[in-house]
């Protein structure tokens, strides 16, 4: 079984709105990826007299907002700045995680912003919604 680390992961954002474009790699900007976080929607069942809490899955799922945390990149078209400072617009999110596995979904830019701290290098926050059912290879 392979190991994997940091430096094995590829983090690419797509430089077009709605499935246009090209992906652009961001992974050596990229300081925290939360991951995939998949969701199934649940609702409480339990009823009157019940001393436990019962749980029904609703059939719906989802991924978890994900806040990316990183150095700011101004450069133009291809940097974190350029490419997350679009917010309300969909564009298509994609991981590769070491060897060939991929999770790839389009994603709707929730917020951005630029992070400055005296005495260290400026860094953005972006968090992303799942707005589709991730394909994974």
């Amino acid at each position: 079984m392979a190991k994997y680390g940091s430096d094995d992961v590829a983090i690419q954002i797509k430089d077009g709105v709605e499935g246009a474009g090209s992906y652009q790699t961001v992974s050596g900007d990229i300081l925290d990826l939360p991951g995939v976080d998949k969701i199934a929607e649940s609702e409480e069942s339990h009823g009157f007299g019940d001393s436990w809490v019962e749980v029904l899955a609703t059939g719906l799922n989802r991924v978890a907002d994900m806040t990316l945390r990183g150095f700011y990149d101004d450069t133009a078209s291809t940097g974190t700045h350029a490419l997350l400072n679009r917010v309300g617009s969909r564009t298509d999110f994609k991981v590769t995680w070491g060897g060939a596995k991929t999770t790839e979904f389009m994603v709707l830019i929730k917020n951005y912003k630029r992070l400055a701290t005296r005495g260290e290098l400026t860094k953005f926050e972006a968090t992303l919604v799942a707005v589709e059912e991730p394909a994974e290879v």
